[in-house]
């Protein structure tokens, strides 16, 4: 993936504990639900990321947001500015 749109998963950042989490992996958070628990013993907690936490709806293998979150993702991914 990275050879042909030149970035990677978020998770796969993640779990294979690259530089390309904080770099440009995509999309900025665990796309997994269980991801979000593996922030910290990643060293990946930013306020960005501990402002979405509130809005994750946890009974999905992978992440949702309540529609409450729509402002605060369009921030965080840069979208409408």
């Amino acid at each position: 993936m990275i050879r042909d749109v030149g970035t990677t998963l978020f998770d796969v950042a993640m779990l294979t504990e690259t530089e390309m989490v904080e770099s440009n992996a995509l999309p900025g958070f665990p796309m997994l639900a269980q991801g979000w628990s593996l922030l910290t013993a990643f060293g990946l907690r930013t306020i960005e990321l501990e402002s979405l936490q509130p809005y994750i709806a946890y009974n999905s293998l992978w992440t949702v947001f309540n529609p409450q979150a729509k402002s605060l993702l369009l921030k965080f991914l840069g979208v409408g500015q």
